[in-house]
This record gives C-alpha cells, structure tokens and sequence, in this order.
C-alpha cells in the first residue's frame, strides 16, 4: 500500500509480512489500521534522515530537510506563504515557494514572489551611507546635525555631545524609537519632514549609553543620504545597489506597487490591506529571496558583483565588525554598521554570522549568513503570524548549510569572554524596570529570592556561578517551564554605580534592565490616573489599544496592547520630572523617552508621546 500525505508530500509504504496489503480496507484489522495511521503521521512529522556522509557543497541533505521544516512550520502556525533561498557565495544553491502569494487568485509562492521586507531595509541604508563616506561626500564619525542643521533636539543629560551616523548605525545615537504618528496609514507622513516633527524633543539617553533601536534614527540617515547625494533618496539605491546588482524587481519606497509578483498581506489567516509606511529608509524595502541573494553575493564577494563594485573591501569589513564593545551595558550584543552580529546559538560555540530581521504589519523576514565560509539564507512570509518561524527556519536551515558548505560540522572558536562574568555582584531586594515591565524583588533567605512580574511570582535561586535561575513553581513547590522563555537565569551587577540585572544565555550576557526608586506622585499627576485613546489617529492603522496609567507600587504605569505584534501588555513606568512631563523609566528600546502633558482648547489634560495624542476616557 503506498499512500501520499498531502501536507508534506511524504510517502508511506505498508508491508505486513513481507506483502503489500490489496484487501478493502474494511477488512484491514483495527491494529492494521492503527499502525497504518502511525507511520502515515510518523512520516509526517519526522525530520529527514541526516546522511552519515556529506560531500562539501552536496545541499540535497539541506534542501530537503528546509522542505520538511517550512512545511512543518506553516502547519503549525498556519501561515499563507513563504520563499526562501539559500546562498553559496556567488551561487544561488536553491529557493522556493511554499503556500500562497494570494490565496484569493490562486497565485502560489515563488522564489521571485515579493514581500515587504521591514527593516532589511536597514541594510541597503546603511550601504549607502558607507558610499558616501568612501567617496568623502560625509564622514560617518560627524554629527548627523552637520548634514541636516534643521535637526535640533535638547539633552537633559550633562555629557551633551552630539551624535554621530555611526552612533545612528549602530542604534547607540540615544534617539527615540519612533515617531508613530503617520507612520502606518493611508496618509503616511514624508520622512523629510521628521526634523520639523520633532523638533524640541529630548534625546532618550546619551549617545553610547545602551544598544537602542531607532527607526527614527534610520529615516533621518535617509534625509542625510538625500543632503550629501543630491539624490531623491529612492534614485540613490537605485542607482549604487539595485541596478548594478540587478535586483530587477526590488524597490523602497512609502507605499507598495501592484504587481503579479506582489503578493497580499494577511493577519490570521485573512487577507488585510497593507498600508503605508512612512519612515522607509527604515523600513520600506520591497523585495524577492531572489533579489535579495544579488545583495547577499555582493556581501561575500567583499562590495562587488559581477565586476560592478558597491562597496570597498574593507568598508564591507568595517560594517561587520563590532562597535560596541566599549559600551558596557550592552554586555554581550554585538552590532557592525547596520548589521547585527550573531551571538552563540543553542549547543554551539561562537561562529561569526551577521544577520538582520524584518517585521511590519502583514510580513516578516530574515537574512542571515556566515561570511567567513561564504554562505547565507533568506527567507520572507506574507503572515503576520510568521515571525517566530522565519527566525527558526533561518537559523536552522543556515546551520546545516554550513554543514554542507564544509563537509562536516563547523570547528567553532570559543568567544572572547565578556565582562559579565567578570562583575557579578550579589543581588539587590528593590524594584528593577525591563523590557516586560517593572519587576520587584524581595529576599526570603540567603541566596534565594522571589520576583514579581505582572501579578506573577517567581524563585530566584543562586547557582555556583553566582547567578540566579528563575523557576515558576506550581503551589511553590513544582517548577513549571515558562511560556516563551524557557530556562531562564539572571545575574547582578553594578555598572556605572546602578544595579543592574543582565539575563545570561549560551555563554552570552545580556542587559535586562536597572533598580528604579518609587517618587511622590503630584496631585496633577494622580488625577492623570485612567483609560486613554488616541485622539488624533486620523487614518493611522491602529496598532496601540487599550492605553491605561495606573498606580502600583508607588509608581505611574503605562499599560497598552500592540495586539497586530504580540498578545502580551506592554507596561511602561513614568518618571515624573514635573507636572507637565515624565521620562519612561529605564534605557532600551521606547524607554528614557518624555511623555508631555500639554492642554487642549477645552481645558483638558492629553497627554503626548511619539506623535500620537491621547485623551482621557475615563
């Protein structure tokens, strides 16, 4: 009996003592018929097996398994479509489709399909930026205000030194996150219009304090390319990056083209409109796996392609090389210019890889490679649900394309040991703000803590190395694993004399957040307390929902939902420095910036932050 499973196009062959079976099927007995089903879902689910042998550059082994993978994935998340390809210095190895680039007409998923491809975008910026400073047009290490003088911005911090386009690069310019307002919608603002926008608003911390990342900052290096080009900022990535490299049906811009290649957006299943974006030096990139592997040849091949040079030799080597490693909060997070710089993975010693990631409404991406052996994988999904496997699949399909690039499993060398380990100190009882919100820590007896997140207790327990694993414990006994995070374990230090937690992973140290102190809240602030909207969205997709302040723990915090990215609630802790401001605590991405209190006409109170006015309801 040979039976196809259609969902992973794996066959199954049932031979029952030495036979295939050729009875109806109502008289195959029930243990026929359960084994029958077992190895029909075995095949399903079993990855392929690895050879014992690999030839170097033999990626039949790998093209198989990332079949196998992707159409696992989209099982389980049930997206729509993906493409991916997969590099080998000048050769594109193999790419596909998978799923649908519009179910509606029925057009399949291609290699040559194209996605909107969020913050790869980054990286065509960044490469043009670094032709500027090659041909001394600007010089990467002055101030981004040189080459726009309309840009003024205030500091409340005593070491005011402007930031520099390779502080902007790296996201280490203390900038703002974003400016949300007109930045998903149907009447998105121009990004050349961001110096009068935001004129008079206060840097979120001083520039090489923390890894923090801007789209703000990387729209503002578009009006720079356009003041030392004297190009429309569109035309100069046409004309240095996609027609030497002939990326043919790549382009950047605020709003997408129709096309037969363009393939629709969808949010849970369903087909949604994709709107505008207009921050997008930052993040309009539209693009092919296909087109996208013309720039990835041109990486490997050191800023030529084809004989038509991008970039130099070593201008290409200074965008992978690490900028932060002075800044110590950053511990263990590596960036170049424009490019993130991998990290160990799990069950791997250090390997260089650059990488980055792309994420808006309806689409997500990943580009990710090794330079040193020249090989590299992109892949790209029109689901908004499809973030967490781009990554996985990326990650996963690169590893064993190293694999099969070398014949064998890659000799790691070991990382250069971070300082984290070299500063642990003991934990300190008392309030800390993070990425997920303001966590308080008590101490119940030597060595052991617990923690509180959101309603939530954790144990905090010191191992030998001096950090603490955090365990979930059912009745506070059992551990439980924790959704989303897995095994977790944090560590102390004191840094620029703050206690600081960082979170430590695969030998690697990072910044989870900093102690805070509870202030007096005012009378003024206090009557702030309650249910906001947005009073002036206008056409702006609404992606911010359900805003409250409230009072815990002798703090001010701000709790909303961005339910088109993520089911959890975004918590955020003011620092209140005056009746009419408070700073969001903490340093990080949308931390350190001011939020204004500002009157309207009728008297009431809206508060402002990155654009967008919000209006009490209740």
């Amino acid at each position: 009996m040979r039976v196809e499973c259609a969902k992973c196009s794996v066959s199954v062959l049932g031979d029952f003592h030495g036979r295939y079976i050729r009875m109806p099927l109502a008289k195959i007995s029930l243990f026929a018929l359960f084994l029958f089903f077992f190895l029909l879902l075995t095949a399903c689910s079993t990855a392929p097996k690895k050879p014992l042998h690999i030839e170097p550059g033999d990626y039949s082994h790998v093209i198989e398994y990332a079949k196998w993978l992707i159409k696992k994935e989209i099982r389980k998340r049930d997206l729509v479509g993906l493409s991916i390809a997969i590099v080998d210095d000048q050769e594109l190895v193999w790419s596909s489709g998978f799923g649908f680039a519009s179910v509606e007409d029925g057009i399949k998923a291609t290699g040559d399909t194209l996605y909107r491809a969020g913050s790869l975008s980054k990286l065509l910026t960044a490469t043009a930026i670094m032709r500027l400073h090659e041909e001394g047009r600007l010089d990467i290490d002055n101030s981004v205000q040189t080459y726009i003088p309309s840009l003024k911005l205030r500091s409340r911090f005593t070491d005011d030194n402007p930031f520099t386009l390779r502080q902007v690069l790296s996201h280490h310019s203390g900038l703002p996150s974003e400016y949300l307002k007109g930045m998903w919608s149907d009447n998105a603002i121009d990004f050349r219009d961001l110096p009068a926008l935001i004129g008079g608003e206060y840097l979120a911390s001083p520039p090489d304090t923390i890894l923090s990342y801007s789209n703000l900052g990387v729209s503002l290096l578009g009006i720079t390319i356009e003041n030392t080009s004297d190009s429309r900022y569109e035309d100069y990535i046409d004309e240095i990056i996609f027609d030497p490299l002939e990326m043919e049906s790549s382009y950047i811009g605020k709003s997408v083209v129709p096309s037969v290649l363009m393939s629709e957006g969808y949010r849970k299943g369903k087909r949604a409109a994709i709107v505008d974006l207009s921050l997008y030096p930052a993040g309009g990139l539209v693009s092919s796996v296909n087109d996208l592997s013309q720039f990835l040849k041109m990486i490997f091949a050191r800023g030529a392609n084809d004989n038509k040079r991008v970039l130099k030799a070593n201008t290409i080597e200074e965008m992978i090389t690490r900028q932060n490693a002075h800044v110590k909060l950053d511990f263990d997070k590596k960036i170049g210019l424009g490019w993130f710089l991998g990290p160990k993975l799990k069950k791997q010693k250090f390997v260089n890889r650059i990488m980055h990631s792309g994420t808006t409404l309806l689409f997500n991406s990943k580009l990710t490679a090794d330079p040193n052996n020249k090989v590299g994988v992109i892949v790209m999904s029109n689901s908004d649900r499809s973030i967490q496997s781009v990554e996985h699949i990326a990650n996963k399909v690169l590893n064993k394309t190293i694999k099969a690039k070398l014949g064998h499993s890659p000799r790691y060398t070991r990382a250069h040991s971070s300082s984290g380990s070299q500063s642990l100190k003991p934990l300190v009882p008392g309030y800390y703000v993070t990425q997920l919100g303001l966590v308080k820590v008590k101490s119940i007896r030597d060595d052991q803590y617990v923690a509180y997140l959101n309603g939530t207790k954790f144990s905090l327990e010191k191992n030998e190395q001096g950090q603490y694993g955090v365990k979930l414990k059912l009745l506070g006994v059992v551990p439980l694993p924790i959704p989303g995070i897995g095994n977790l374990t944090l560590a102390a230090h004191k840094i620029n004399q703050n206690d600081v937690l960082s979170f430590y992973r695969y030998g690697n140290y990072y910044f989870a957040g900093e102690r805070i102190y509870p202030s007096k809240i005012s009378d003024k602030w206090r009557s702030r307390i309650g249910r906001y909207e947005i009073d002036n969205l206008g056409e702006d997709d609404r992606f911010i929902e359900n805003l409250e302040i409230t009072e815990q723990e002798g703090f001010l915090m701000v709790t909303y939902e961005m339910t088109k990215f993520t089911k959890m609630k975004v918590q955020l802790v003011l620092n209140l420095i005056s009746e009419s401001a408070a700073v969001i605590h903490g340093k990080g991405r949308y931390l350190g910036e001011t939020v204004h209190a500002r009157q309207n006409n009728n008297g009431q109170d809206i508060l402002y932050w990155a654009g967008y006015e919000m209006k009490r309801t209740e």
